[in-house]
């Protein structure tokens, strides 16, 4: 009977042990599957992180268009000023005045119709 004794506290201790590692195990299941979640987490965050990279990428080619319209604008005001120094120049260098005024006059009769 002691013998029996002994091999059902042997089992207890064994059982008791038994139960705090099946415990044990899903503490760590629980960690696991909060990783599981966090690794989803920062999947989505590389996406948006992505789309970010995509988004500057245009904002930057968008800009250059727009530098390269600046620079367009500018070099025909260059030229408007060249246009305009030239027919100033003209008009130094004694340019003939004859009908000016009749070409003004035709020129606002073509706006009246």
């Amino acid at each position: 009977a002691l013998i029996a004794l002994i091999k059902g506290l042997v089992l207890m201790v064994l059982s008791k042990k038994l139960m705090a590692l099946i415990k044990r195990q899903l503490d760590l299941m629980a960690l696991i599957k909060k990783q599981l979640i966090l690794i989803a987490l920062i999947k989505k965050q590389l996406i948006l992180i992505a789309l970010i990279k995509k988004q500057l990428i245009l904002m930057m080619v968008l800009i250059k268009g727009q530098l390269a319209l600046t620079a367009l604008i500018k070099k025909q005001l260059i030229l408007m000023m060249v246009l305009i120094k030239g027919q100033l120049a003209s008009f130094d260098q004694g340019a003939n005045f004859d009908g000016f005024e009749q070409e003004a006059a035709d020129f606002e009769d073509g706006f009246d119709q």
